[in-house]
């Protein structure tokens, strides 16, 4: 999923690490500026760091990241619920449906537009 901030273009990305018997989730938010070399990357999972201009932060890297992007993890998450929560005609109805293996959608109760999908890698390996 992507966000537009002041600063650049936020995407938001989830998975699994860590050895196959027992994985682990994460999830690695990257900022992409218009300027050279400017970037920041928080991963959260088995291992917690930051990734702030091409320098590795260990010690308190959400608060790093946070400061960096001048917006909290926690008002983010909560526009990325408001996004997903409403279609572009402007219901908020949705009923759940599943795609191909592993994917499950949300679509529309008015328009049937589809307004977001989610994909589970684990259903498929």
């Amino acid at each position: 999923m992507l966000v537009q901030l002041a600063k650049g273009m936020l995407s938001v990305k989830t998975g699994d690490e860590g050895p196959r018997h027992d994985p682990y989730g994460y999830i690695e938010w990257t900022l992409v500026t218009p300027y050279k070399g400017k970037s920041a990357q928080l991963h959260c999972g088995l291992a917690e760091f930051a990734v702030i201009d091409g320098k590795h932060i260990e010690d308190d890297p959400t608060s790093a990241f946070e400061q960096y992007i001048g917006v909290t993890l926690k008002s983010l998450e909560r526009a990325m619920h408001r996004i997903r929560s409403r279609c572009k005609c402007g219901c908020t109805e949705f009923r759940t449906m599943d795609g191909y293996p592993g994917e499950t959608m949300a679509v529309c109760t008015e328009c049937q537009n589809i307004v977001y999908c989610d994909f589970d890698k684990s259903a498929v390996e």
